[in-house]
């Protein structure tokens, strides 16, 4: 089943709520540091070419989990990203600027140290019919290795990666 950008962020709102009651809050405003780390994203993360061959679009959780003293944290997919998307984040974790997540969690006194983004890859491929949709995510969207998350989550906006077909010399 394929549906619109617009219905799936709506659908998936509704469905994290209903899964799992830890969500403390939603905000569509960006503080600047939130807004820092999510360019840093979009800039260093890359569509592996296994994935730019389908022309299905796919939405994943991304999960940065800090400590309680917000000295050390973990950054991972939910677990129906594929592996080439896990490799991914793995090989630019440490270009992601989370450093500024850290100062987001510190200004906005929020107890919460895990915060969700959801990711979503559009394909815009020529031979794709489908442009802006996105396979509805199964129940392994909302599972982290195999298991729901324990602690309160803030859940961000919607992170929007588009992918091309390859330019051909």
């Amino acid at each position: 089943m394929k549906i619109s950008n617009s219905n799936l962020n709506k659908i998936l709102l509704l469905s994290i709520f209903f899964i799992h009651s830890s969500i403390v809050c939603f905000s569509q405003s960006i503080d600047k540091n939130e807004e820092a780390f999510v360019k840093s994203f979009e800039k260093n993360f890359r569509v592996p070419n296994a994935i730019k061959e389908n022309c299905e679009g796919i939405s994943m959780l991304l999960n940065i989990s800090f400590d309680s003293d917000l000295n050390t944290y973990q950054i991972n997919f939910s677990d129906n990203a594929s592996k080439e998307l896990k490799q991914e984040l793995k090989s630019i974790y440490k270009k992601l600027k989370v450093n500024l997540l850290r100062n987001y969690l510190k200004a906005s006194k929020l107890t919460s140290r895990n915060i969700l983004f959801p990711v979503n890859l559009i394909s815009r491929k020529g031979d794709c019919n489908c442009l802006d949709m996105v396979t509805s995510p199964n129940s392994l969207y909302s599972l982290f290795d195999g298991e729901l998350l324990k602690n309160p989550s803030i859940l961000r906006k919607p992170i929007l990666t588009y992918y091309y077909d390859t330019i051909k010399n």
